[in-house]
């Protein structure tokens, strides 16, 4: 059961991240399906995510296997994300297209802004990390003995 701080920051999250998506159609970038977004490690990136979107992620999606690879979200199992709709802000602003690059880290940073706003204003703690060990930290996605 979701406490009422959660409901009203999830709330809030589910708008700013319906603003995400509407921004992020508008911007014209392009998904090809390689799926390279989800491969962070393969990208040279790190998935980072506030405490409040892996709280939210874990609301939606509380179950998980192990990565299929280290530092792979537990969400990507056999090639596709299976938490689409909890998924963290990095993941909805994060394309390979090199003709919107600029544009959607400059959005990124933007929205992070505003999400870092809505954590404040439910007392979430100001955690900045890497989205598998927040979720590992909430019991998703762990790794016998490298929790």
């Amino acid at each position: 059961m979701k406490s009422e701080r959660a409901e009203s920051a999830f709330e809030e999250l589910e708008a700013l991240y319906a603003e995400v998506g509407e921004f992020v159609d508008r911007s014209e970038s392009v998904c090809i399906v390689r799926g390279i977004c989800c491969r962070f490690e393969e990208a040279d990136h790190r998935l980072y995510a506030t405490a409040l979107e892996a709280e939210y992620a874990a609301s939606l999606h509380p179950d998980a296997p192990a990565p299929e690879a280290d530092g792979r979200c537990p969400y990507h199992v056999g090639g596709r994300c299976t938490a689409r709709e909890g998924r963290p802000l990095a993941c909805r602003t994060y394309f390979c297209d090199p003709r919107t690059e600029s544009v959607m880290r400059e959005a990124h940073e933007h929205f992070l802004r505003r999400l870092r706003e809505i954590a404040r204003a439910h007392d979430y703690p100001e955690i900045y990390a890497e989205f598998t060990g927040l979720l590992e930290s909430r019991g998703i996605g762990t790794v016998e003995g490298r929790t």
